[in-house]
């Protein structure tokens, strides 16, 4: 996208200044007429305007932790400046699709977009050399014609239908999405005139995707008056207004294109005159000790994650990094996105007391994008009356056959326990119900069934989906002239707290990411020819390190036996490379015995029953490898601890990797080297899910399956690998790769009942 030439005129710069804070209003500000452009523009940066010299944005890069900043002015003059470039090149009302890295570029975009009377759709970063045609169904369920990316993602991302330029050549590109990157912009490029901005506001503020399925994609339509509906939730449950102006720092390492950390960190920040500190996923997940050193040194009161993200913390964090911490500011340590383990909490509070961290700042919720995002939390004045040593959150012993039961009780014996963390309390002007699904009938407490949400945060439905958000959005009670949101999730109140027990939806979870079943038992149907007329069933277990993927499929009449090996490879490469996981178990079964409804469709829950009871007509099946071999995969504890070890394990482990080679492709000792590329050494996909899955458990990292995709010869893995267990100082192309974004992608995920499966690139 070329460069404008800018006015010089200043006096035009401030179109529709605010008079009043956007959250005192319902969605408008004061005088400004329906038809006039720049209401939701000037709503989400109203503080900025109010109090230009303070820092609104810091970005920590991945190499040194040294910060890019922006404040009021600089951000509200970026968005200009592009929302003018954006103008020039779309319509009124366009969709435009923004897949920025991690980074301040994201929010601009988000703002320019609004600024120019377009509707902002948040998607994933994409993984490099994978293609935006991963989009497509995005772009064509909302119409999407524009893309906004940066420049390095446009080089190096395999753009299908996208030349190098920007140009769309139609043939190629079904989606016709047309991606641009930004050119620079300079303090010298002076203010932006007010009359090119005079269009009118669209009805919907942004498109948040929700997770898992990119089949079927669901853009819930947030509207201004959702989202300032939202923020007075957030503002009230995290006690933002008892905060003095310099201490409401948040700092988060969430996704921007994630609803939690669109709505929860940035669009929050803004809007309650904060300052948010931001790190990428992907820098989390190669040293998690950042995230808790950028709350330190900011000395941040806010923070917001998910369960593992906790967990991986308090599992990671070096005694180095853990003497320098100073936690003692932090007010809300939020948790949500997925269930709260309360022993993880547990854990995390344990670690971290000597450092100041109090378990009081705990603050487990509830939310979902339907719902914009925050549904229920904790009461803080409750919260407040308590002693500062108690837990932040209230947790109950309850029956695990109860809930079989749909019913909270109290456990017999240990062995019938289970412990629940309270998600808190319906947030303001919210109405919470838990009703049978089946009859549609409100349930007494106590009683289990989906959690139905009624409250101005709830949008009006999905994009242009008629008949689905009907079924989703408008819920009704007997009795009850309100529309209630269906939730899909399961769950109790009791004393007025909310206790998610489940999900209705099959939503699967690995590793904090989510999945729909759906998308992987069409993955796998693909694989193989024969399977057509078979069923199959994907769904997750829990285990040692969390949940972990089950495929179960039938296989067809008279399959021969000696072909079920190669389908099992078929089905392994498949989830693989298509959704960056490695399955626990595969399991073939019997033709026809599936569990199945009365209308020949697959019970999921009651075929993973039948798996966990050993009861299914198994032909064959899958494991992976749980002992590797000594002499092959050595302990690197010795080497880990010595005074020069990265060197020593940098060199270990390229060593290890050229002997695995050797061993798989029965080539002599030293006739690999370690530049030769793995596909010249004769290494196919199936071998290298194999060498992700035995490096993963050796090294005691989490690694995408298809890592060898991004670090195609010994000599970029092991430096990458070395990277992964001592941590980086130093900016790598790989840490936005598959593997670490994968990781994250814990978090794109997060949060809905409905969530991103995108978290791939939990950028």
């Amino acid at each position: 996208m070329p460069p404008i030439s800018q006015s010089k005129d200043a006096t035009q710069n401030i179109s529709l200044a605010a008079t009043e804070n956007p959250l005192g209003m319902e969605g408008r500000i004061p005088g400004a007429p329906k038809e006039r452009s720049g209401h939701a523009f000037e709503s989400l940066v109203f503080q900025c305007r109010l109090s230009p010299s303070r820092t609104r944005l810091s970005f920590l890069r991945d190499d040194d932790q040294t910060a890019e900043a922006v404040d009021g002015e600089q951000l509200v003059c970026r968005a200009e400046w592009l929302a003018k470039q954006l103008i020039e090149a779309s319509q009124p009302g366009d969709r435009v699709l923004l897949a920025f890295p991690a980074g301040i570029d994201f929010v601009v975009a988000f703002l320019a977009s609004v600024r120019a009377g377009l509707i902002p759709v948040p998607v994933p970063y994409p993984k490099p050399r994978r293609p935006f045609s991963r989009y497509q169904s995005v772009a064509m369920d909302c119409g999407a014609k524009l893309g906004l990316t940066n420049l390095e993602t446009l080089r190096r991302a395999d753009v299908n239908g996208v030349s190098s330029n920007g140009s769309v050549d139609e043939t190629q590109n079904e989606s016709s999405v047309q991606w641009l990157s930004p050119s620079p912009w300079s303090k010298e490029a002076g203010p932006v005139e007010a009359g090119v901005f005079d269009r009118p506001d669209p009805d919907v503020l942004f498109l948040q995707y929700t997770s898992g399925s990119t089949g079927t994609p669901k853009g819930v339509r947030v509207t201004l008056a959702n989202l300032l509906a939202n923020l007075k939730v957030i503002g009230r449950g995290f006690g933002l207004d008892q905060l003095e102006m310099d201490r409401r720092v948040v700092c988060s390492w969430l996704p921007a294109y994630h609803d939690m950390g669109l709505v929860g960190i940035i669009l929050s920040t803004l809007i309650h005159d904060g300052h948010a500190v931001l790190l990428s996923p992907t820098s989390f997940m190669q040293r998690p000790g950042r995230w808790l050193s950028a709350v330190s040194d900011y000395r941040a009161a806010i923070t917001v994650a998910p369960c593992f993200g906790y967990r991986y913390a308090a599992a990671k964090v070096s005694e180095e990094e853990h003497g320098d911490l100073d936690l003692s500011n932090l007010k809300v340590a939020a948790c949500g996105a997925e269930p709260v383990d309360p022993a993880v909490l547990e854990t995390f509070a344990e670690r971290f007391e000597t450092a100041g961290f109090r378990r009081h700042a705990f603050y487990p919720c509830y939310g979902l994008a339907e719902s914009t995002l925050m549904v229920t939390g904790a009461d803080r004045g409750q919260l407040d009356q308590r002693s500062p040593e108690l837990p932040g959150y209230d947790c109950k012993h309850v029956s695990r056959q109860g809930l079989r039961e749909s019913f909270s009780r109290a456990p017999i014996d240990d062995l019938d326990t289970i412990r629940l963390v309270s998600s808190g309390v319906a947030g303001q002007a919210t109405t919470l119900r838990i009703v049978n699904a089946a009859t549609c009938k409100e349930l007494e407490e106590n009683e289990v069934g989906e959690i139905w949400v009624h409250s101005p945060s709830v949008a009006d439905g999905y994009w242009k989906q008629t008949e689905i958000s009907e079924e989703v959005f408008h819920g009704r009670l007997d009795n009850d002239s309100k529309l209630y949101l269906r939730t899909g999730d399961l769950g109790f109140l009791s004393n007025g707290d909310l206790y998610v027990t489940g999900r209705m939806k099959d939503l699967i979870i690995i590793r904090g990411q989510n999945h729909y079943p759906e998308d992987l038992e069409r993955t796998i149907l693909a694989s193989g020819d024969d399977l057509t007329d078979c069923l199959g069933a994907a769904f997750s277990v829990p285990g040692e390190s969390g949940e972990s993927l089950v495929i179960v499929h039938e296989l067809p009449r008279g399959f021969a036996a000696d072909q079920t090996g190669p389908l099992l490879d078929a089905i392994r490469i498949a989830i693989a490379s298509e959704h960056d996981l490695i399955a626990k178990t595969i399991v073939l079964i019997r033709f026809a015995s599936m569990p199945r409804t009365s209308s020949g469709k697959v019970q999921r829950s009651q075929c993973r029953q039948s798996f966990l009871d050993d009861s299914l007509k198994v032909i064959d099946q899958w494991k992976p490898t749980t002992q590797l071999d000594p002499t092959l995969f050595p302990d690197l504890t010795p080497l880990i601890q010595s005074p020069n070890a990265r060197g020593m394990v940098r060199e270990r482990i390229e060593r290890v990797l050229l002997a695995w080679l050797v061993r798989q492709v029965g080539a002599e000792k030293n006739s690999i080297d370690a530049q030769r590329p793995f596909a010249e050494c004769g290494i196919d996909s199936l071998m290298a899910v194999e060498m992700s899955g035995q490096l993963e458990q050796w090294l005691d990292v989490r690694l995408s399956p298809v890592i060898a995709w991004s670090h195609p010869n010994a000599e970029k893995l092991s430096e990458y690998l070395t990277d992964q267990v001592l941590g980086s100082d130093k900016t790598q192309e790989s840490v936005s790769e598959p593997s670490i974004e994968m990781l994250l992608a814990e978090i794109e995920s997060m949060n809905d009942s409905d969530v991103n499966n995108e978290l791939d690139g939990l950028s």
